[in-house]
C-alpha cells in the first residue's frame, strides 16, 4: 500500500497550505480533517505524491519549508498552492530513489520493533549492529517507527507497547534466575564430585616406583572431566576406585 505526501488548501486560510503525510487514501484524510469542528470550511487536495517512506519525506519537506511555517507544531505554511507544489515536485524528483526491497524492509521493521519492545528505548546504534545496516538506514527505520506510533519523539516505546516491554523484562528476569539457579546447582554437584574423587584417590601411589597419582578437573560443556596422570598401574587402579561412582 502506498504512502502519500499531500498539499491541501482551505478557503478559510488564503495563501496558506497544509502539507502532511498519510498511509491511507488521501481523500479519507481530507474528510477526517474537514470534519473537525474548529475548521469552518472543508479542505481540498491540491497535490498528492506517492512516496516510498512518508515519514522521512515529510520530515525533509517540513525542514525545507521551515521558514514558511505558520506555527512550529502545525503543518500549515504561508505559501500559495502553486508555490508549494513547485517546491515539492522539485524536492521529490531530486530525492527519488529506487524502490527498496519491500520484503526486506518489512523484515527490518519487524526486527526493529522487537528490539524496541525488548529494550524499551531505541537509538540508531542499537539497530545498526544487530540488523547489519548503516547508521543512516537505522535512523530511517526509527523515523518510520515513530510515524507508526511504536516509539515517540524521545525514542521511547509508546505506552501501549510498554506493557509488553515490562512483560518481557519479567520473563527475562525469570529466565536469568532459573539459569543462575541451575548454574549454582551444577557447581555444587561438581564440587561434591571433585571432593569424592579426591577422597577415593587419596594416598594412591605406585608400589614399584613410588609415583603418586596426579588429578586435574575440567568443565567440558557442563560435564565434569577427570584427567588422571601417572603410571599405567596408577591409571588402572584409579579407574577401579572411581568405578563406584558410576
Amino acid at each position: 500500500m502506498s504512502e502519500f505526501i499531500y498539499i491541501l488548501e482551505n478557503p478559510s486560510f488564503p495563501n496558506v497550505v497544509k502539507i502532511g503525510k498519510t498511509a491511507r487514501d488521501v481523500a479519507d484524510r481530507v474528510r477526517e480533517l474537514s470534519s473537525h469542528t474548529g475548521v469552518p470550511t472543508e479542505f481540498s487536495v491540491v497535490r498528492q505524491y506517492a512516496v516510498e517512506n512518508a515519514t522521512i519525506a515529510e520530515r525533509r519537506v517540513h525542514q525545507r519549508l521551515s521558514e514558511y511555517r505558520v506555527s512550529e507544531n502545525r503543518e500549515f505554511f504561508k505559501l500559495s498552492p502553486d508555490e508549494a507544489a513547485l517546491i515539492l515536485e522539485e524536492m521529490l524528483a531530486q530525492n527519488k530513489k529506487p524502490l527498496a526491497n519491500t520484503d526486506r524492509e518489512d523484515e527490518l521493521l519487524f526486527s526493529a520493533t522487537q528490539i524496541a519492545i525488548t529494550m524499551g528505548k531505541l537509538w540508531p546504534s542499537a539497530l545498526a549492529g544487530p540488523l547489519e545496516i548503516s547508521h543512516e538506514h537505522a535512523e530511517e527505520l526509527i523515523h518510520v517507527l515513530q510515524g507508526r506510533g511504536i516509539i515517540n519523539s524521545e525514542h521511547e516505546l509508546c505506552s501501549d507497547l510498554m506493557v509488553e516491554h515490562k512483560k518481557r523484562l519479567r520473563e527475562q528476569s525469570k529466565k536469568q534466575k532459573m539459569a543462575e539457579s541451575a548454574a549454582l546447582a551444577l557447581a555444587e554437584t561438581h564440587y561434591q564430585m571433585i571432593q569424592r574423587v579426591k577422597e577415593l584417590l587419596a594416598g594412591l601411589v605406585d608400589p614399584e616406583t613410588g609415583e603418586e597419582v596426579e588429578v586435574s578437573f575440567n568443565n567440558n560443556n557442563g560435564n565434569l572431566a577427570v584427567d588422571i596422570r601417572g603410571s599405567e598401574w596408577i591409571k588402572s587402579e584409579a579407574q577401579k576406585r572411581l568405578s563406584v561412582m558410576l
